[in-house]
């Protein structure tokens, strides 16, 4: 009994599924090839498409209407290194932000295997302020044998990974804008660069503005629990869910992106959960759109497999 009533309840699901499947054949029959209807789209083969973009975020061109409010955040933080000529004269494909701390030396030496010159896959990690002088000293060496040490003074705090993140943003679009892609990932995240900056290429194909990265939830909200790492006050953000989002060890975006992610974060308030405030805020303000992919899906690497 229990088999006949999921059989029926399974072909009904589908006639029901192929029914608003044709209504929608239907509708973009309507409209001009290429055209996006509500998450759906036929390309030019006539294949219909869907389109995550169109349903879960507008499928509208990137705004610049925010660029008339004022600055709210400077974002003015003195470097401590800056290895500025790091992507001069060279073809970047992808550049590598990786988010570390100052302690991390072992992350970093692994992280180093990530890049490859010849193939214009470049690596800069991201820290902020020494806890001590001696620490300092130790950054100090590794920046000056490496050169890719991006150290700004931020204290080293989870609650100022925004700032960190931002601080990425900004050398990117300044001292590194001729790369076609940025990858922004956390230093004991392990991806495949090569089989990332393939699913990039490939969106950029249609979409010039997008963030690409992972999530294993569609909606996600503040966490309000008061003994929890993430607790949320609703002061810092009022409202019961999150925008669409990808989780922040690993996310990437064309260029263009990281300049308009930039400027947006300029001129919106600033909230401590990284990942919600550059690929969730910034982005739905900027009409930017946010698309999962499996290459994406990252591990965390201990210290003991460095």
């Amino acid at each position: 009994m229990f088999k006949t009533k999921l059989t029926i309840g399974l072909v009904l699901s589908a006639t029901i599924c192929l029914s608003l499947f044709n209504m929608v054949i239907i509708l973009l029959s309507t409209h001009h090839r290429s055209n996006t209807v509500k998450g759906l789209r036929v390309g030019d083969n006539g294949q219909v498409e869907l389109d995550l973009a169109g349903i879960l975020m507008p499928g509208d061109a990137p705004t610049d209407a925010f660029l008339k409010d004022p600055i709210i955040n400077k974002h003015d933080y003195k470097y401590i290194h800056n290895p500025s000529g790091l992507c001069q004269n060279r073809t970047i494909n992808l550049l590598v932000g990786v988010v570390s701390t100052p302690k991390n030396f072992w992350q970093r030496k692994r992280g180093r295997r990530f890049g490859n010159a010849d193939d214009g896959i470049i690596v800069v990690f991201i820290l902020g302020m020494a806890d001590s002088n001696g620490l300092q000293r130790r950054v100090n060496q590794e920046f000056k044998h490496h050169n890719d040490v991006l150290q700004s003074a931020i204290v080293e705090t989870p609650r100022n990974l925004s700032l960190k993140t931002v601080a990425l943003l900004k050398w990117a679009s300044t001292h590194c804008s001729g790369a076609k892609f940025v990858l922004k990932k956390d230093d004991d995240v392990e991806l495949e660069p090569y089989s990332i900056l393939n699913a990039l290429r490939r969106k950029y194909e249609r979409f010039q503005n997008f963030i690409m990265g992972n999530s294993k939830y569609l909606v996600e909200g503040p966490i309000r629990q008061e003994v929890s790492k993430y607790y949320t006050s609703y002061a810092e953000y009022g409202e019961p869910f999150f925008p669409m989002f990808v989780h922040g060890p690993a996310y990437g975006f064309p260029m263009k992106t990281v300049e308009i992610l930039y400027q947006v974060s300029l001129r919106t308030k600033l909230f401590w959960l990284e990942d919600v405030y550059v690929t969730g805020i910034c982005a739905k303000r900027a009409n930017i759109p946010v698309f999962f992919d499996i290459r994406f899906i990252y591990e965390h690497v201990g210290i003991d497999m460095i």
